[in-house]
Parts: C-alpha cells; sequence; structure tokens
C-alpha cells in the first residue's frame, strides 16, 4: 500500500463517510455464493465519498507473466491512499481474450473499491460453515497446478488461502474450473505446435 505522508484528513473523511456507507446488495451468484456487481457497489460508493469531499481513481495493468492488477486510489485535498489487487488471468468459457480480460478487472474493479471503503459486495462464506474438502479434492488441485506449471504460491494467495489444506468447497470449485481451463488452453497450444512443422513439410513438397 502506499500513502502521502500524512493521511489524517482523508481517515477522518473516510471515518465519517463509512458511517453511512451500506454493504451492497448481493444480487449475482457465482462460484455457489452470491456477490454484488460492480454497478452496484458504485453507486452505493461514490455519493458518499463525494458528500464528504473524498474522490477516487481505479488503473489497471496487464503484467506479460498473466497477471491482472487493479489499483484504487482514495483522494482528500492533497492525502491519498493506494491500494492494489491483483489475480491471474484465464480465459473464461464463451468469450474471447478482449472479454476475458474486460471480466477479470471489473472483478478487480469491485473487489479492490470494496476493500478501500470497507464494505462487503460478497458473501461471508466463513458464516455460512463452508465444509473442507478431502484429501482426493487436495491432490486433485495439486495435480492440476503441476500440470499447468502455476506460480502455487500466487495462486494460493489470490484464492486467498495459505496452502491447499485450507480450501473450502467454494475455492475448490473456483480453483478446479481456472485450472481445467487453463490446462485446456495450454493443450490447444501444444497441438498447434506440434502440427506445425508437419504443415510446413507438406508446404515444402
Amino acid at each position: 500500500m502506499s500513502r502521502s505522508n500524512n493521511i489524517s484528513k482523508l481517515t477522518s473523511a473516510l471515518a465519517k463517510a463509512q458511517a453511512e456507507l451500506r454493504d451492497a446488495n448481493k444480487s449475482k451468484e457465482g462460484y455457489g455464493y452470491k456477490y454484488a456487481p460492480l454497478d452496484e457497489v458504485l453507486k452505493i460508493v461514490r455519493g458518499v465519498l463525494a458528500k464528504h469531499g473524498i474522490s477516487f481513481i481505479q488503473t489497471s495493468n496487464f503484467f506479460k507473466e498473466g497477471v491482472l492488477e487493479v489499483t484504487t486510489t482514495l483522494f482528500y485535498e492533497d492525502e491519498f491512499i493506494e491500494s492494489k489487487v491483483a489475480a491471474p488471468y484465464n480465459q473464461l468459457r464463451g468469450m474471447n481474450d478482449y472479454q476475458s480480460i474486460g471480466s477479470g478487472l471489473t472483478y478487480l474493479r469491485r473487489y479492490g473499491l470494496s476493500l478501500a471503503v470497507g464494505i462487503a459486495s460478497d458473501e461471508d462464506n466463513d458464516a455460512h460453515g463452508q465444509k473442507s474438502i478431502a484429501k482426493k479434492e487436495k491432490e486433485e488441485i495439486l495435480s492440476l497446478l503441476q500440470a499447468t506449471k502455476s506460480d502455487v504460491k500466487k495462486f494460493l494467495k489470490w484464492l486467498g488461502v495459505g496452502s491447499v489444506d485450507e480450501l473450502n468447497e467454494e475455492a475448490y470449485y473456483k480453483a478446479k474450473d481456472v485450472l481445467l481451463k487453463k490446462l485446456e488452453k495450454i493443450k490447444k497450444e501444444e497441438e498447434l505446435l506440434n502440427s506445425s512443422p508437419q504443415k510446413t513439410e507438406e508446404v515444402g513438397e
């Protein structure tokens, strides 16, 4: 997190705004839980922050390692607080690269803004008694991580856990879906690569 040398006025204004902010309406569903869409979060946050003299901007980066990042910065007069959220990019089923990147950035903008102002835009799954997964399912995730040559530490951090042993049902299905899509993409790229020399020879003939 980056910040100006002094943030006393900003934190004071933010405290007043937080007293008026409410959690966003969780009207969408995904991976077995409910969440509030970005437009709902913006609708709640913009007016209250503006009332207390706070503005914000969100910028994005797409790194060559295949990681999406969104930076959310809150401003009050000459003070600021900056926070970042990131996640590995994965092409979503039924979407092209541009649509998948857009979807990923929307998720990070929603999550990052909610985090910055202190509201909940996802269900508290711990309160719903999420079950831990079985040994077989843990081994499946480890196998997929190895098959896709994923950065295990970064991937688990994205899921919000420190190790595979901490995965609950929701995180398991989320991880499995993402890793299977990544594996499918790798296999297609390998098939394309393996077929290239053969096509070259045919052209030469």
